[in-house]
């Protein structure tokens, strides 16, 4: 960013007061003696700044006012959160080595600031130009160990929190955990529950009592006389890191087959390759390269009384090392991917050993020696790295998260992480020798070397990243996502159109995102009523677009990108804009859920349709189950004397066509004749198909029944099959019947349609013996030798008949 942008940012102190804790510290806790690490943390201050943009179409004299009552609330909540975190507000000692919890106080400073917020929140800002937004602190006895500064902007009403607290007594993890307590004090109140369960603890020098010695120890930065520093800031999204994760997992298989690299991990290995590059260019050679990486200790020593709250130092270094095989061979991202999580693998085993706190000292005292050793050493590029992420530093104050978190001025080259907003992406601060930072072109308009080293995936930049053709982007969402921000940036709303798809698997191969003005309004006003209140059009026929297609690499590339719009472009801010790349992201999972969901129906039906079949296939021929002979005893108890039924004749080789029975129940008895004994016979019947109807067939003798219903409905016919045994005497008896019975099958859909009264039908008789002599297949068959018995089928299939 241009220094003259901030030449006219002018800062006015308004007021500077010292913050008391609400609750005077009890005498027992006034000296606090700080622990052995503490002794080995430099005499600094941890300086972070917290953006809050003003609400959206408030009135910059509101939001003055609103930023007043709002510093009000942050002095009542800050003395009381104090109460818990007491030592903040006390003075170090430095000859005694302890805190003075005196409850002197905590400096707040209120100033403001003549200009706009919104250069401040671009990420080519160097540190340096925002120093004048945090309050400056140098340790002196009587130097506050915090201070905050609430920055008020006169020409937009955006805030800016400035923090500043010693890390001779606290590290990142204290200092966000001071902010979010105070944070939850100043929304909801300090008896509430989150704030008073777990308070923080100061009683660590138990543990590790102060040492009238330290080790002599090399620092772990290279403080190199006269080094001018430049810092600036790159944002990973969170697609792009799952990119990067699917890269190495698909490459080392075998190694992170039960877990994958975190996303610190990845984006660390990112920055270290792109520097070991970086020193590869300027050097004319591939050098060693050293890194170390900050860990948290609390909650890994698991042998050791140390509270997940316990307020102090305690980290330690983790150093990875990178030595090349050779002067040209560059490194792999998953090879550095895989030398990070080793030694943090490593370092993690270790924190698992010390029993007391002498041996915890000794461990992390050996950590810091070995890494300010391999920094010091000739011919190697070495590098501190910090993680802020997964902290709680975006602090809802009750007026919303904060836009952006930063890291604020450092003498030595240093990266640290960040958070994004949503908690998903990764920003990086990397401080480096202003020489250094002089980046190509690519890589000024916000490209950032992927895995693979080549310009893949576009992040963020401070400056607009216009699209142009040939940009290649790692997936359709990774495009989709740089023109929903180039979009917010220019001042329109991103609207995702048109698709291409395969015609052989379906996969979109080509996409048009453009501008939400795109097209043209069909009025239908008056169509279906008068308008009560006339809306203007939301389409105005803009061309806007960019076109990407899936190229044979596998890559995403614009092969067309139109600039030009035909209407009026607004920036708003992000919070007051409802992207439609928000809409889009739930559209497209309703509809992912409703594509899963047809797609489980058809295969439950599909499923349930085979079954069905089955059970048909298996269940022609059988004879009916005792439910349906209950059902069939139900529809013909009534002819217990079949004397009573009219009955017509039918005799073998006859068929009876055109016969009507009523619909509803209807039924009709017919007797055999020209039987022979030890025959098979057929009795057919059929139907027309169109009428939804229900056939049974039962034979029966006389009042007898003889339990063989129909055995094999096809489509519009049905069918009985039996065989005769000794017919002597048969006749004599009452002769054998067969039983039609009918029943509907539905109802008239239509209206005032009636229902249909009568059905007609076919039935004829002839003799089957030689057609299923030997395919007829059948189960319990008996006979005897007088005509009381005659055989029949009980179950199982009977014979696989053609129609």
């Amino acid at each position: 960013m241009n220094q003259h942008e901030f030449s006219s940012q002018v800062v006015q102190i308004v007021s500077k007061k010292l913050i008391k804790p609400a609750t005077p510290t009890p005498p027992k806790l006034v000296n606090m003696k700080i622990s052995s690490l503490d002794q080995l943390n430099p005499s600094l201050y941890l300086s972070f700044l917290l953006f809050y943009p003003a609400e959206f179409g408030c009135k910059v004299d509101n939001q003055i006012a609103k930023n007043t009552e709002r510093s009000k609330l942050l002095e009542e909540s800050l003395s009381q959160v104090l109460t818990l975190f007491y030592p903040l507000a006390g003075r170090y000692t430095k000859d005694d080595l302890f805190i003075d919890c005196n409850d002197h106080g905590v400096e707040y400073v209120e100033a403001q600031v003549s200009g706009q917020l919104a250069p401040f929140l671009r990420r080519d800002v160097d540190s340096k130009q925002l120093i004048h937004l945090v309050p400056f602190q140098s340790e002196s006895p009587t130097s506050p160990l915090v201070a905050v500064q609430f920055n008020t902007f006169d020409q937009c009403g955006g805030v800016a929190i400035g923090l500043s607290i010693s890390h001779k007594i606290a590290d990142g993890f204290v200092m966000s955990k001071f902010i979010d307590r105070w944070a939850v004090a100043c929304r909801v109140g300090i008896h509430d529950q989150i704030i008073t369960n777990n308070p923080p603890r100061f009683d660590l020098a138990l543990l590790l009592p102060t040492r009238d010695t330290i080790p002599e120890i090399k620092p772990v930065v290279k403080l190199i006389p006269g080094l001018k520093t430049t810092s600036r800031t790159f944002l990973f999204h969170s697609l792009v890191i799952s990119n990067l994760r699917d890269t190495v997992v698909v490459k080392e298989q075998l190694k992170w087959r039960r877990s994958s690299p975190s996303r610190v991990q990845l984006v660390t290995a990112v920055i270290w390759k792109a520097l070991i590059r970086l020193n590869q260019a300027k050097h004319g050679k591939l050098r060693p390269s050293v890194i170390s990486n900050t860990m948290n200790l609390r909650g890994r020593c698991t042998v050791l009384p140390i509270s997940e709250n316990s307020c102090g130092n305690l980290y330690r270094p983790v150093t990875v090392q990178f030595v090349p095989k050779n002067k040209e061979s560059n490194p792999e991202f998953q090879d550095l991917v895989s030398l990070l999580s080793d030694s943090i693998t490593n370092a993690v085993n270790d924190c698992t050993k010390p029993q007391n706190g002498d041996d915890l000292f000794s461990m992390v005292t050996n950590a810091w020696r070995e890494a300010g050793e391999e920094f010091h050493k000739d011919e190697v590029d070495a590098y501190g790295f910090t993680s802020m992420c997964r902290m709680p530093l975006y602090a809802d104050f009750g007026w919303g998260k904060p836009i952006r978190v930063t890291h604020v001025q450092s003498v030595a080259e240093m990266i640290m992480l960040f958070d994004t907003r949503d908690g998903d992406g990764i920003e990086a601060w990397i401080n480096l020798d202003e020489n250094d930072m002089q980046l190509d072109s690519d890589e000024e308009a916000g490209a950032v070397e992927n895995s693979a080293g080549k310009q893949l995936d576009v992040f963020e930049g401070d400056s607009i990243v216009e699209p142009r053709e040939g940009m290649e982007f790692a997936s359709e969402d990774a495009a989709k996502m740089f023109y929903d921000e180039y979009a917010r940036r220019v001042g329109f709303v991103m609207r995702v159109m048109s698709c291409r798809r395969s015609e052989r698997d379906g996969r979109i191969l080509a996409r048009r995102f453009g501008c939400n003005k795109e097209g043209y309004c069909v009025s239908i006003r008056g169509k279906y009523g008068p308008v009560r209140k006339p809306r203007p059009s939301t389409r105005e026929g803009c061309k806007a677009m960019i076109h990407v297609k899936f190229d044979k690499s596998g890559k995403w590339v614009i092969t067309k990108f139109v600039k030009e719009h035909n209407h009026p472009l607004v920036v708003c801010p992000r919070e007051a804009r409802q992207t439609m790349d928000e809409k889009d992201k739930k559209i497209q999972e309703l509809t992912g859920e409703l594509r899963n969901k047809k797609r489980l129906c058809a295969a439950y039906q599909e499923q349930l349709t085979a079954f069905m079949k089955v059970v048909e296939e298996h269940n022609l021929g059988f004879s009916r189950t005792p439910d349906d002979s209950i059902q069939m005893y139900n529809i013909v108890g009534r002819f217990d004397n079949l004397q009573w039924l009219e009955s017509k004749v039918l005799n073998v080789g006859e068929e009876l066509w055109k016969e009507t029975i009523p619909l509803q129940m209807g039924s009709q008895l017919y007797q055999l004749q020209g039987l022979k004994s030890f025959n098979w016979y057929e009795v057919k019947i059929s139907y027309p198909a169109s009428i939804p109807a229900s056939f049974s067939l039962q034979l029966k003798k006389d009042n007898l029944e003889l339990g063989l219903t129909r055995n094999r409905r096809l489509l519009n016919t049905e069918k009985l099959i039996f065989k005769t045994g000794n017919l002597g005497g048969l006749n004599d008896q009452g002769g054998m019947y067969v039983l039609v019975t009918v029943e509907p099958e539905g109802i008239v859909a239509k209206p005032h349609v009636p229902e249909r009264e009568y059905i007609i039908f076919n039935i004829g008789m002839h003799n089957a013996t030689q057609k299923h002599s030997n395919s007829i297949r059948y189960h319990g068959i008996s006979s005897t030798e007088n005509c009381k018995n005659v055989l029949m089928f009980q179950t199982g299939p009977f014979v696989k008949l053609k129609k």
